[in-house]
Protein backbone atom coordinates (compact mmCIF):
# COMPACT_ATOMS: atom_id res chain seq x y z
CA UNK A 1 0.00 0.00 0.00
CA UNK A 2 1.68 3.20 -0.63
CA UNK A 3 0.65 6.82 1.34
CA UNK A 4 -2.18 7.53 -0.72
CA UNK A 5 -3.65 4.53 1.01
CA UNK A 6 -3.98 2.98 -3.04
CA UNK A 7 -3.58 -0.99 -3.21
CA UNK A 8 -2.36 -3.08 -6.46
CA UNK A 9 -4.99 -4.63 -8.81
CA UNK A 10 -3.18 -6.61 -10.94
CA UNK A 11 -3.97 -10.50 -11.63
CA UNK A 12 -1.21 -13.09 -10.90
CA UNK A 13 -0.74 -15.95 -13.64
CA UNK A 14 -1.77 -19.19 -11.73
CA UNK A 15 1.61 -20.50 -11.90
CA UNK A 16 3.02 -18.59 -9.19
CA UNK A 17 3.73 -20.35 -6.05
CA UNK A 18 3.11 -17.69 -3.60
CA UNK A 19 -0.16 -15.48 -4.44
CA UNK A 20 -0.79 -12.20 -2.89
CA UNK A 21 -4.38 -11.18 -2.00
CA UNK A 22 -6.28 -9.80 -5.46
CA UNK A 23 -9.80 -8.45 -4.87
CA UNK A 24 -12.11 -9.59 -8.48
CA UNK A 25 -14.07 -6.67 -8.25
CA UNK A 26 -11.75 -3.76 -8.54
CA UNK A 27 -10.03 -5.63 -11.21
CA UNK A 28 -12.81 -5.64 -13.05
CA UNK A 29 -13.49 -1.81 -12.44
CA UNK A 30 -9.77 -0.88 -13.18
CA UNK A 31 -10.13 -2.61 -16.97
CA UNK A 32 -13.49 -0.92 -17.33
CA UNK A 33 -11.39 2.49 -16.21
CA UNK A 34 -8.59 1.21 -18.81
CA UNK A 35 -11.06 0.92 -21.53
CA UNK A 36 -12.25 3.89 -21.20
CA UNK A 37 -8.96 5.41 -21.55
CA UNK A 38 -8.33 3.73 -24.76
CA UNK A 39 -11.59 4.68 -26.02
CA UNK A 40 -10.95 8.46 -25.36
CA UNK A 41 -7.56 7.85 -27.82
CA UNK A 42 -9.54 7.11 -30.32
CA UNK A 43 -10.72 10.99 -30.12
CA UNK A 44 -7.97 12.84 -31.70
CA UNK A 45 -8.77 16.22 -30.49
CA UNK A 46 -8.53 14.80 -26.96
CA UNK A 47 -5.29 12.20 -27.58
CA UNK A 48 -3.23 15.76 -29.14
CA UNK A 49 -4.55 17.72 -26.45
CA UNK A 50 -5.92 20.33 -28.76
CA UNK A 51 -7.62 22.13 -26.11
CA UNK A 52 -4.77 24.21 -24.47
CA UNK A 53 -7.75 25.71 -21.10
CA UNK A 54 -8.46 23.08 -18.70
CA UNK A 55 -12.27 23.66 -18.74
CA UNK A 56 -11.92 23.39 -22.95
CA UNK A 57 -10.66 20.28 -22.55
CA UNK A 58 -13.13 18.83 -19.48
CA UNK A 59 -15.58 19.90 -21.80
CA UNK A 60 -14.30 18.14 -24.94
CA UNK A 61 -13.33 14.91 -22.27
CA UNK A 62 -17.05 15.05 -21.00
CA UNK A 63 -18.35 15.07 -24.66
CA UNK A 64 -16.40 12.31 -25.67
CA UNK A 65 -17.17 10.12 -22.47
CA UNK A 66 -21.09 10.84 -23.93
CA UNK A 67 -20.77 9.62 -27.57
CA UNK A 68 -18.73 6.38 -25.69
CA UNK A 69 -21.59 6.14 -23.44
CA UNK A 70 -24.25 6.59 -26.14
CA UNK A 71 -21.99 3.91 -28.62
CA UNK A 72 -22.24 6.53 -31.38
Amino acid sequence: MNQLGGTAVIAVSNSRAKKPPFDQYLYHQRHRIENLFARLEAFRRISTRYEKLATHFSSMVSIACLLVWLKL
